[in-house]
């Protein structure tokens, strides 16, 4: 720009100066002009005055005025010549400033529009990196999207199988509230079809093999909680449960392999420790059953259920003193342990303290004042104290109460036999042992036996007499 305004400069400059000599040379012609009339006018008037000069001073004058004349002419044509040259140098000047300017200010133009266009490419630069960056937002934006919406499905799978879970466990709870042992199995039962799912199916295959053992079907029991645990078979309960249904059919073999997998699955399983110890007491294993128990009430230590049956193994290994010392314990954490207290008589009575014995047992009947087993016990006492009518009395009683009970009629066999009432003995001997192989109670059969044997004696003794 400062390039142009100096090129206007100089031509404005070169205009004036044409104009100066313009001027100039106006002038000059005009004082020329005027000079030659004046010479020749004065010429004239000096001819017409004196004209006798003769041709002589005309020619001069006419010879000096076409010299003037021609001098005149000379200088307008320089001076045409001039004006011409000085317009020729001006196009030319001209001819070439303008296209430099031109020329430079398209190069001006052309830096410029190169600057925008590498403006508008940086622009586009940065414009892609927005839409890359938009774009990888959007895409981002799309991604949580789909990673909500597939957490919202979850979270609706999550929440339909969560009500679908709380439904079968209200179903199944509302199964083990129930009391009638029928509605129970018919509720498992359909539990099986509307729930077919492993995860539930084993539930309700535990919950229907207990149901079916406390109904007295010990084989579905074991059916049902055997399938349980082909579809689960990492829960302890069930192989407790089915060890419970196998020693209630007295295949303790059986029952001690569940309880024994149970504790393997659950170390600190006290119920499994506790149950195996009483299959082991109805074998006969009286050291196992009193390991059990022990390791039972080192975690369960206020389970007076536990003190009675060690104390019952201990009886049965002829250590009455502590057997008496663990049934002594079971009644100091429970009063009301009627059990305990006729267990503390039995061994009081093996000990021959008779008087303590009946005290116990008069307990335990002020607390269960039906329990059978107590007052066989009671006549037992007596019949030792030689009061055989009222021991005759009891066991009776006892019978009346529950006529399943082996040890009651093996009693009243030897109350009668003692009475000499030996058919009746015999009968009362037959049928205790009856029961007795019956209940799977290895533990008098043998002895029952010998008082058979004794009774046949005695009869036919009496028989050779008469």
């Amino acid at each position: 720009m400062k390039c142009i305004k100096l090129t206007f400069v100089f031509l404005l400059s070169m205009l004036s100066a044409s104009n100066l000599r313009a001027s100039v040379i106006d002038s000059t012609m005009y004082y020329t002009s005027k000079q030659i009339d004046s010479i020749v006018a004065a010429e004239i008037q000096k001819q017409v005055d004196t004209v006798l000069l003769g041709y002589r001073i005309d020619k001069v004058a006419n010879e000096k005025l076409d010299r003037l004349q021609s001098e005149h002419d000379a200088l307008i044509s320089h001076l045409l010549t001039l004006i011409a040259v000085i317009f020729t140098v001006l196009v030319a000047i001209i001819g070439i400033i303008i296209p430099y300017v031109m020329n430079r200010s398209i190069e001006g133009k052309i830096k410029e529009n190169t600057k925008e266009l590498e403006n508008s490419k940086e622009e586009s630069k940065e414009n892609e990196k927005r839409l890359n960056e938009q774009e990888r937002i959007i895409s981002g934006i799309r991604d949580e999207v789909e990673r909500f919406k597939q957490e919202a499905d979850k979270s609706k799978k999550a929440a339909e199988e969560a009500a679908r879970k709380s439904k079968f466990s209200e179903l199944l709870s509302q199964a083990w509230n129930e009391k009638n042992v029928n509605v129970q199995i018919m509720i498992a039962t359909k539990l099986l079809v509307d729930y077919p799912e492993d995860e539930f199916r084993w539930q309700s295959y535990y919950s229907r093999g207990a149901f079916f053992d406390n109904k007295g079907n010990y084989d579905q029991a074991i059916v049902d909680t055997t399938e349980s645990i082909r579809l689960n078979p990492k829960n302890a309960a069930s192989f407790y449960n089915r060890g419970n249904s196998h020693a209630n059919k007295h295949n303790y073999d059986n029952a001690i392999a569940d309880y024994t997998e149970a504790i393997k699955l659950n170390p600190n399983y006290s119920a499994a420790y506790f149950n195996r110890g009483n299959s082991f007491l109805h074998k006969g294993d009286y050291d196992k059953a009193i390991a059990d128990y022990s390791v039972a009430l080192s975690l369960s230590p206020n389970d007076t259920k536990v003190y009675d049956n060690r104390g019952v193994s201990y009886a049965k290994k002829g250590e009455y003193d502590k057997a008496t010392a663990d049934f002594t314990e079971a009644i100091k954490l429970n009063a009301n342990d009627a059990y305990a207290y006729s267990g503390r008589g039995n061994c009081y009575f093996e000990k021959e303290e008779y008087e303590k014995a009946i005290s116990d047992f008069n307990e335990a009947l002020k607390i269960e004042p039906n329990n059978a087993s107590t007052i066989s016990n009671k006549a037992n006492v007596l019949f030792k104290q030689k009061k055989t009518k009222e021991a005759l009395q009891l066991v009776n009683k006892s019978i009346y109460m529950d006529a399943n009970n082996s040890y009651a009629f093996h009693l009243r066999s030897e109350v009668n036999f003692e009475l000499k009432r030996l058919e009746e003995a015999l009968g009362d001997a037959k049928h205790s042992l009856e029961l007795a192989r019956k209940n799977n109670d290895q533990e008098i059969i043998e002895e029952i036996e010998k008082l058979i044997k004794r009774i046949e004696e005695a009869i036919n003794e009496r028989k050779t007499v008469i």
